[in-house]
């Protein structure tokens, strides 16, 4: 990434040694970004996903990198499961990881199921903000939506096509009832009385 040196975004499978250079700057401090189809043999051992790495086809779709962060049309590549000790930093549209981080000695290692650099998804106006999140992957703050992926409804609710959660304290007069649902409640409390009142009388009659 120009401007920092500690960050280095593979698109495409290196050469066996620059893959070692750059697993060995991993475990200097430095933070690498490996998008699907482009995982050296020497960063093997410390991917953060278990399962296909490799440049599949799988269709394109929404990644989520944060509830501000929305890459569309993100090349989907890879199949598989986070690794043991993995963040999940970034989520498909249905939920699936689709972007993980683990610390590697001293530095971070980030894999993104997708190739990062197909058709017009450079030209994205999210491109530039998705890249960084990846790039901040090992923060504590850069957690997607807390401790897991947003589920669906969630989502929903960001584009403004699910139903909105209202805090009842939000409402206008919450909290503090109206005479008229005062007068109703007496009323019927008063009822309820003179029903059991004239239900016993009946009884002892």
């Amino acid at each position: 990434v120009p401007g920092d040196a500690d960050v280095y975004v593979v698109l495409a499978t290196p050469a066996a040694q620059a893959g070692a250079a750059l697993a060995s700057r991993a475990r200097a401090g430095a933070t690498v970004v490996l998008a699907a189809g482009a995982v050296p043999g020497a960063m093997l051992t410390a991917l953060p996903w278990r399962g296909s790495v490799a440049a599949e086809q799988g269709g394109a779709g929404t990644m989520w990198l944060g509830p501000e962060t929305e890459l569309a049309g993100a090349p989907a590549r890879a199949t598989g499961t986070p690794a043991k000790g993995a963040r999940v930093i970034a989520s498909w549209q249905d939920g699936r990881p689709a972007a993980t981080a683990v610390r590697h000695e001293r530095g971070c290692v980030v894999f993104v199921g997708a190739e990062l650099e197909t058709g017009e998804l450079p030209l994205s106006g999210a491109y530039p903000a998705a890249l960084d999140r990846l790039a901040r992957g090992c923060e504590p703050s850069a957690d997607p939506a807390g401790d897991a992926p947003l589920d669906a409804g969630a989502r929903a609710v960001l584009r403004g096509m699910g139903p909105a959660a209202v805090a009842a304290g939000a409402l206008g007069g919450a909290g503090q009832g109206t005479p008229l649902g005062r007068w109703v409640l007496a009323a019927a409390l008063v009822v309820a009385l003179l029903e059991t009142f004239l239900a016993y009388r009946r009884r002892t009659a």
